[in-house]
């Protein structure tokens, strides 16, 4: 199956990023918004009313989950760049992947482990990323609001500042892959 450029692209801009964070030269745009209001109380009251079902053992990812509904409020512009707003389909299959795999873990793990929460971001384009910039590991995780199941990642092991592996690829978002939960247990 051909990737869609503008996935790509996205993976590859937030790759620069990191590079960019490494070097201390990034500063993540979750802290980038407008200070002009670009969102209504309309659009608050709307994502403040959003819930999602607790996971047990995953308290960490429900207060991550909690802190990004602000993301939906984010109109055209928000960062005084351009930023397209943020797509409600994008966020809602960031967090129900984010959750379907917590929840996998937990039960794999039999709640002696739990998915570490990322941090939930948005992005320039209207997309949504899962980004996670531990010690020794990274992983980034992009979701648009195309109506291809797929979603793509980039995921990276490092030393210091010496990256020692990094891979990218694609990854189902509707479906559990044992392969890519392995991945994010190891982000630990």
């Amino acid at each position: 199956m051909p990737a869609p450029t503008q996935a790509i692209n996205n993976i590859y801009e937030n790759i620069r990023y990191f590079d960019a964070y490494k070097s201390g030269d990034y500063m993540p745009l979750r802290y980038n918004i407008s200070s002009n209001g670009d969102y209504d109380l309309k659009d608050i009251e709307k994502i403040e009313n959003l819930s999602y079902q607790a996971i047990e053992h995953t308290s960490s990812i429900d207060s991550a989950i909690e802190e990004s509904k602000y993301i939906l409020g984010l109109k055209y512009n928000w960062d005084d760049e351009g930023a397209l707003a943020i797509s409600q389909k994008a966020y809602e299959k960031a967090i129900s992947f984010l959750k379907m795999y917590a929840e996998s873990i937990a039960d794999v793990c039999e709640c002696e482990c739990e998915l570490i929460a990322p941090s939930i971001n948005p992005v320039k384009n209207g997309s949504v990323d899962l980004e996670w910039n531990l010690e020794t590991s990274y992983m980034l995780i992009n979701f648009t609001d195309s109506k291809d199941d797929f979603v793509y990642y980039y995921l990276a092991f490092k030393e210091g500042d010496t990256i020692t592996f990094d891979a990218n690829g694609q990854v189902n978002a509707t479906k559990i892959s044992d392969k890519f939960s392995s991945h994010l247990v190891s982000l630990s």
